[in-house]
């Protein structure tokens, strides 16, 4: 997703914002490295269908800074809502329409049945706060090298455990 086109005043605000939001469509893209896997299971395996995890509409939960809140409406816009319950960009066939920039929750979002299955299945203890609370700090500018670094080891090593173990995930 390319968010240099979009308009903002050229002030150094502005530009702050945007290399939060460029950081945050960076790690959403690895993060869906390890969410193209989870997905398999939620698909098949979720005790909560039609709607899933997705029980609220979280599509704003948590963006305070009016200039980030701003630029995820201006970007999701090319996105296709679905305008359903219990979140505008849910369908029960598809999961969520928004495959960049969804919120901290969302992408932290995980049931107690898919962290028991990683648990049971892989080894890996997936710490939803952890995840929720990383991508709340790249908001907020409070990242570094060294968390960034941190948070890549953990996502290419879930998914490396996964391709390893790929036949689990097709006899779901």
């Amino acid at each position: 997703m390319n968010i240099s086109g979009i308009k903002h005043k050229k002030t150094k605000i502005a530009a702050k914002y945007h290399s939060f939001l460029k950081l945050y469509i960076e790690q959403e893209n690895k993060m869906n490295e390890m969410l193209s896997y989870t997905m398999i299971y939620c698909h098949n395996k979720c005790h909560m269908k039609p709607i899933g995890c997705c029980s609220s509409d979280w599509s704003e939960h948590g963006l305070k800074n009016r200039h980030i809140l701003k630029l995820f409406r201006k970007l999701r816009g090319i996105a296709k809502k679905t305008g359903k319950e219990p979140c505008p960009w849910h369908s029960t066939k598809k999961g969520c329409m928004l495959k960049m920039l969804k919120t901290p929750v969302c992408i932290g979002m995980f049931c107690p049945s898919i962290i028991s299955f990683l648990k049971d299945n892989f080894a890996i203890k997936y710490d939803r706060a952890e995840f929720t609370g990383y991508f709340e700090n790249i908001l907020k500018g409070n990242i570094n090298k060294n968390k960034i670094d941190h948070f890549n080891r953990v996502i290419d090593k879930m998914v490396n455990a996964f391709e390893k173990k790929k036949s689990v995930f097709t006899r779901l």
